[in-house]
Order: structure tokens, then sequence, then C-alpha cells
């Protein structure tokens, strides 16, 4: 099972890597919603693998229910967004804090980037 899946792979200007996990490290959403902005107009390239990296007992998949009726279901994710800044691009990775495997989500990080 892949760490992560490419969505995308737009020829990218001199990128900068912006990392912004949500959880207890992002004191009052600073992070996230700062990344979140930056990246609002950016293109999904890729996509980590939540059942790998989640503990899904801690963060429970997020239900939305209307007058009884199942309408979504989102899974807790990971994901790298490209954003064009100026003459340069940003890379922005976002999503919960992982549980497990760190040092494989370093590498696959360093791996998308260069």
């Amino acid at each position: 099972m892949d760490l992560y899946t490419l969505t995308s792979e737009p020829a990218l200007r001199a990128p900068v890597l912006v990392t912004a996990f949500d959880g207890w490290v992002d004191a009052a959403a600073a992070a996230t919603t700062a990344a979140n902005q930056i990246a609002e107009e950016g293109e999904q390239i890729a996509r980590f693998n939540g059942d790998l990296l989640i503990d899904y007992r801690a963060r429970r998949p997020v239900l939305d229910i209307v007058d009884g009726e199942l309408k979504s279901l989102a899974w807790a994710e990971i994901t790298v967004l490209a954003a064009r800044a100026g003459e340069r691009d940003l890379l922005v990775l976002t999503g919960p804090e992982p549980d497990f495997r760190w040092r494989e989500l370093s590498d696959a990080v360093y791996e998308l980037c260069v």
C-alpha cells in the first residue's frame, strides 16, 4: 500500500514547501488557517493514505446527517496543494498531525519536493 498518491504533476517554478498540521501544535488554528488561505486557489498534487498515518479512534470521520439522511462522510486527510505565489510556487502540505509512520512521511514529502 502506497503512502501517497500523486493526483497531478504540474511544472513548478522554484517551489517552497509550507507545512501546517492541525491539532495541539496549531494554536488557535493559526498555521492551518494561513496555509489554507495561501493554497485557496491551489491544485491538489498529492494525497496521503490516512489509513497508514492516522489513528481513526482519535480522529473519527465526520458524518453530516440532515433529517435522518446521511449527506456526506469526511475522513481526515493529509494533502499537498500547489499554489502560485509571484515568481515562485508553493507546495502547501496540510492535514491532521500524523499518528504513525513519521519517518516514512518525511521521506515521502522529501521525495515529492525534489
